[in-house]
């Protein structure tokens, strides 16, 4: 019984092994619908204003994306 428990554990893991690969290598060919090369991307934090309140942070924001 332990080996036959075994065995099957082994081929449920391998199978659900091939079918994360299979999901893996198609979402690597998704189209993300723009072009990824040469493109930058970065996060800006503003310490002084990370505590602060949510208004105080939206009003920086607003004052410097010139909306």
């Amino acid at each position: 019984m332990l080996v036959i428990g075994q065995t099957a554990l082994s081929v449920v893991l391998l199978v659900i092994t091939v079918l994360m690969i299979r999901n893996f290598h198609r979402l690597a060919n998704v189209d993300p619908g723009f072009e990824p090369r040469n493109l930058l991307s970065m996060r800006i934090t503003l310490r002084g204003l990370a505590t602060g309140d949510a208004s105080a942070q939206r009003r920086f924001y607003m004052r410097c994306s010139g909306a």
